[in-house]
């Protein structure tokens, strides 16, 4: 799919941390609510954000959890978001079902919005990776950070995200790329892996406007192939009729009148 820019979009980062991702989307042109339960994490987040203008405009940071932002949302209190992210939080939670519902519940009613959730599949790669590597080998995380037990399959945020009447648009794996901590997308979800998703209802609706667009092609076609072999059918008689018409005037070129050639 191309890449897009999500220039003013009124993003959600939930569990934002220091800003590493609000900053980045604000960059971008969005208009980011970063949100942490963590007092130090959100005050170490919007000093980093002062010191660039740019971004500072475009990025506001709270302590506050999720599910209280969600009942100011359905008091009136507050907006609700082209895109809510949560990003490397979900195998962090107590209850991920309800998590994720929560975060469907902030979805501003517009067409494509989209809750989007990066997070670690359960398979014995993500347990070398995530725990073995970056907790026991090379430092990366705390010990102890992770529960791989608490890791999701992508097929158990499926079932979640149709609880919360949500449907997964497109998902991909995440590879490191180097020390430098960047990251690519990949076919594999067998670790690190984020998936985007949508309101069932649309992508229902989206499904079956295709479905009848391609029909109606299909029909399209089968009506020009028709005209074709119509026009084919004619012209092949139009040929059968020239010809018969070339042997009656040939074979009246061979006859003789009545007395002629007589002595």
């Amino acid at each position: 799919m191309p890449h897009m820019r999500p220039t003013g979009l009124r993003v959600l980062d939930v569990g934002c941390g220091g800003g590493i991702l609000s900053e980045s989307l604000a960059r971008l042109g969005a208009q980011v609510t970063g949100i942490d339960v963590t007092r130090e994490n959100v005050e170490a987040a919007r000093l980093h954000a002062a010191a660039d203008p740019a971004v500072a405009e475009r990025v506001r940071y709270e302590v506050i959890s999720v599910e209280d932002l969600a009942a100011a949302a359905a008091g009136g209190t507050t907006g609700l978001y082209d895109a809510v992210l949560a990003s490397e939080v979900l195998e962090h939670v107590a209850r991920p079902h309800a998590f994720v519902g929560v975060l469907a519940s902030l979805l501003a009613p517009r067409p494509g919005a989209s809750v989007i959730i990066s997070t670690l599949n359960r398979t014995p790669a993500a347990w070398a990776v995530a725990i073995a590597g970056a907790e026991y080998v090379t430092g990366v995380v705390p010990v102890g950070t992770h529960s791989w037990k608490k890791f999701i399959t992508p097929e158990e945020l499926a079932i979640m995200g149709d609880a919360a009447g949500l449907q997964v648009w497109h998902a991909a794996g995440m590879a490191p790329l180097g020390p430098a901590l960047s990251w690519t997308l990949t076919p594999d979800l067998g670790v690190n892996y984020i998936a985007s998703l949508r309101r069932r209802d649309e992508l229902q609706l989206q499904q079956q406007q295709q479905q009848q667009q391609q029909q109606q092609q299909g029909e399209q076609q089968g009506q020009q192939g028709q005209g074709q072999q119509g026009e084919a059918a004619v012209q092949g008689q139009g040929q059968e009729a020239r010809g018969a018409a070339a042997v009656v005037v040939g074979g009246a070129s061979g006859m003789e009148a009545p007395g002629m050639g007589l002595p």
